[in-house]
């Protein structure tokens, strides 16, 4: 482990960040008395979820837009939804009736970690 003292640290931090960088440890020292320790974190372990792997797993048995309970009911409550949304949805073109397969619009991600 370096021992260095905080001008020079301050001085020559990016050396000594890359020395971290590197698996080694920095103590570091004002007036000689021990005031911080610099140590490189642990490698984390790489994403290796691959893309489309959950595919077919789940089934849509209703509409994800629609309100759960009907609209008549929204009387209890004191008000009704806004049904801007489903009109604005009920406006939309309908969707082809074969998507594009996944693995051949996306790449995949290998190289970003997260």
């Amino acid at each position: 482990m370096k021992v260095v003292n905080v001008a020079e640290f301050k001085n020559r931090l990016s050396e000594y960040l890359a020395a971290v960088q590197n698996g080694e440890e920095l103590e570091i020292r004002k007036r000689n008395v021990p005031l911080a320790r610099v140590v490189p974190i642990p490698a984390r372990h790489r994403n290796r979820t691959v893309l489309g792997s959950g595919r077919g797993s789940v089934i849509v048995k209703e509409s994800l837009t629609d309100p759960l309970i009907p609209l008549d009911d929204w009387d209890m409550l004191g008000e009704k939804p806004s049904c801007r949304l489903l009109d604005l949805l009920a406006r939309l073109p309908p969707l082809p009736d074969e998507l594009p397969d996944v693995d051949d619009t996306l790449e995949p991600l290998d190289d970003v970690e997260g």
